[in-house]
Order: C-alpha cells, then structure tokens, then sequence
C-alpha cells in the first residue's frame, strides 16, 4: 500500500465506537466532517485504503493504532460498512 496514512482515518474512528456488533454506519454529521476535513482527493485515497484492507484481510489492522479495542475480524467488518459510505459520498 503506498499511503497507509490514509487508512488510519477511518480506523481512528474506532476509538469512539463501543460495541462494533451495534455499529450501522458513520453519522451524518461524521460523514459531514469528512467532506469538511478532507479534500475529495484525500477522500478518494481513504476509499483506496479501505479497499486494499478488504483486499488484504490477513493484514494486521490493530498494529496500525495502538490499543483498538477490536479484533482483525471486527476491524474488517468495520471497514466494509464504511466503504460503501464513503463510496456514496464520492459519488454525490
């Protein structure tokens, strides 16, 4: 992966999620922010690293972060959901 920075956008995230088994999505106001925070070329690399790691499955995510508080599996599951979303914001 040439940027692994980009990734660690949406893995911080994590550190304000409880329970991922209840996690449905990012807010609207965190996809909001998204748009403020990021240019719509940084967004496409976060989209870009979000599909290597589900390409990439056995990579280890929590390595990335210190103390993510959810397993490789968890993480992945998590990536998923936010892809879809993040793809539908490019695409607006």
């Amino acid at each position: 992966m040439n940027n692994i920075k980009f990734l660690r956008i949406p893995l911080y995230k994590l550190y304000h999620i409880n329970d991922l088994s209840l996690f449905s999505g990012l807010s609207e106001s965190s996809l909001k922010n998204l748009s403020s925070e990021y240019s719509s070329e940084e967004i496409n690399e976060i989209l870009l690293s979000i599909e290597w790691a589900i390409k990439n499955p056995k990579q280890d995510f929590k390595s990335m972060l210190p103390d993510i508080p959810f397993t490789n599996g968890e993480i992945l599951d998590y990536l998923k959901i936010i892809h879809k979303q993040i793809g539908d914001l490019i695409s607006k």
